[in-house]
């Protein structure tokens, strides 16, 4: 199952990341798609991530400033509703892209989806 889920999250960014370069905004719900999947639960423990993140971060070692910008965007995604249009957060998009690419590089990566 964690396969299928890390596949999904390598999609969402490659969406996300595709949105970022061409200017075009993406539904903030896409961008924690892939945060559920890197935010260490899938690498780690090598199953899906709960639905809430905080015991998903809070079990790894992700930068604080990280954790922060997840908390915020969290506050924030409680505000809006589900078709809100997101531009930019380059670093997220960064530490979702160097995760998945850290993980495809470790000796016992994940397969390509």
């Amino acid at each position: 199952m964690y396969l299928q889920h890390w596949g999904m999250a390598k999609k969402a960014y490659a969406d996300l990341y595709q949105a970022q370069q061409s200017g075009n905004m993406y539904k903030l719900k896409r961008l924690f798609y892939a945060l559920r999947a890197v935010c260490g639960w899938v690498l780690h423990y090598e199953q899906m991530s709960h639905i809430e993140f905080a015991p998903a971060y809070q079990q790894t070692d992700i930068s604080s400033s990280i954790v922060t910008r997840i908390d915020e965007l969290i506050d924030f995604k409680s505000m809006v509703d589900e078709s809100y249009q997101y531009s930019g957060d380059e670093e997220l998009l960064n530490f979702i892209g160097d995760t998945l690419v850290e993980v495809d590089n470790q000796p016992l990566a994940l397969p390509d989806m």
